[in-house]
């Protein structure tokens, strides 16, 4: 196990106080609090991984579990990283140490303390389950690419995806769920599945935004722009109307302890985090709005997890993983 060294970034300083990896920001003079509508959230803290053994990291995917464990699926080093935040510590599995499969360019992951980590592999295209420590335990090849992975619920997974059918030659969304165990695949979003205005779209990769929720996937396309569909293994579970400024976005995520789905765009400033309270479930439109968040362009975020928004920023020739903390105690409803 190796240290992690913490970093203050942009605050003079860093308080360990919340459930996640505890932080609280000082507000470096902003006088914000949880029930301001519209706030500039600043840096909070960032944790440099040791330079000799792991840097530089290309995060191409992150995944939180309880406990502060941030799970990053690094395809420079080819490895998994279970980054412990609260003990300043990390571990990496991959190379030679994977058998009988190596990890090269993991893409996404998905990580489930019941059924273990899931890689899409970007080169071989393999789905590999590995148990917690990274020992390999089955894989299989599927006939499409992930563009989301995220473990529902024991030993389901559930992966997203635009596919180009073979009949005619046009790319349609695909949400499956996949028994890992048994590599049984079901469609749950396709030509015959799903909320009816999803069903073969033909949509942009780059203009589909998918956030995993507590049964399945929240998900927004420019095809559709006008609703945010959750969907999950036994159908459409919900859908979300949002204030029409905040629906021509760049991504989406969603934080399943505070119940909030944060639709993220780009503003002057960075980018924009327009807060919906989604906890209800059902038919929502702006009234579940809570407030606007920003953070700086530099910052790419990855995942949403107890109130913090967790990705990757630029540090000289590397990339340290950041916590934004999102100032929300709790969901708080507001007047749009």
């Amino acid at each position: 196990m190796t240290s992690v060294k913490p970093l203050n970034r942009a605050c003079g300083e860093a308080v360990l106080a919340l459930a996640f990896v505890a932080l609280v920001a000082t507000g470096c003079g902003s006088d914000a609090t949880s029930e301001t509508a519209d706030i500039s959230v600043p840096a909070v803290v960032a944790w440099s991984l040791e330079p000799q053994t792991i840097l530089p990291i290309v995060p191409q995917d992150m995944k939180v579990t309880d406990g502060g464990i941030v799970w990053i699926a690094d395809d420079v080093k080819d490895a998994v990283i279970r980054l412990d935040v609260p003990n300043n510590s990390y571990k990496m599995f991959g190379h030679d140490d994977t058998k009988p499969l190596e990890i090269m360019q993991p893409w996404r992951i998905a990580v489930s303390p019941d059924v273990g980590v899931l890689t899409f592999d970007g080169t071989s295209r393999n789905i590999d389950l590995f148990t917690l420590v990274g020992q390999y335990i089955r894989g299989f090849t599927p006939d499409f690419a992930p563009s989301y992975m995220d473990v529902t619920s024991h030993p389901i997974s559930l992966v997203a995806a635009t596919r180009r059918t073979a009949a005619d030659s046009t790319q349609i969304l695909l949400v499956l769920s996949s028994d890992l165990l048994g590599q049984r695949v079901d469609t749950l979003v396709g030509p015959d599945h799903g909320p009816e205005s999803l069903r073969s779209l033909s949509p942009n990769p780059r203009e589909t935004a998918l956030a995993g929720s507590d049964t399945g996937l929240w998900i927004w396309t420019r095809a559709v722009a006008d609703t945010v569909y959750g969907v999950a293994i036994s159908g459409p579970t919900a859908k979300l109307v949002p204030r029409p400024a905040d629906l021509d976005g760049v991504g989406m995520l969603f934080d399943r302890a505070m119940g909030i789905v944060w639709l993220v765009q780009p503003d002057s400033a960075g980018l924009a985090y327009a807060g919906y309270d989604v906890a209800a479930g059902g038919v929502m439109d702006e009234e579940a709005y809570i407030g606007t968040r920003t953070t700086p362009p530099e910052f790419t975020p990855q995942v949403a997890h107890e109130g913090l928004v967790i990705g990757g920023t630029p540090d000289g020739g590397a990339t340290l993983v950041a916590a934004y903390d999102m100032q929300v105690s709790e969901p708080v409803r507001s007047e749009p």
